[in-house]
């Protein structure tokens, strides 16, 4: 795999595990997570995950709430 793929897979499981913190918001958690531009996160984040980051913090909340 290139660089850069490898670079955003690990740039989003970090900001997976922010977004499941709960109190962060997507622009924080992009940048946070190493990237500079916020819609090219949320771009690449759907790309990888099948979903929003907004999508993904919610049903995370969702599932963390049922449990």
């Amino acid at each position: 795999i290139g660089l850069m793929s490898y670079l955003n897979r690990e740039r989003i499981s970090r900001a997976k595990a922010l977004l499941s913190c709960g109190n962060i918001s997507i622009k924080e958690a992009a940048y946070e997570s190493g990237f500079q531009d916020e819609k090219y996160f949320m771009r690449i984040f759907k790309r990888h995950e099948g979903m929003t980051p907004l999508a993904y913090k919610t049903a995370f909340q969702k599932s963390f709430i049922n449990h």
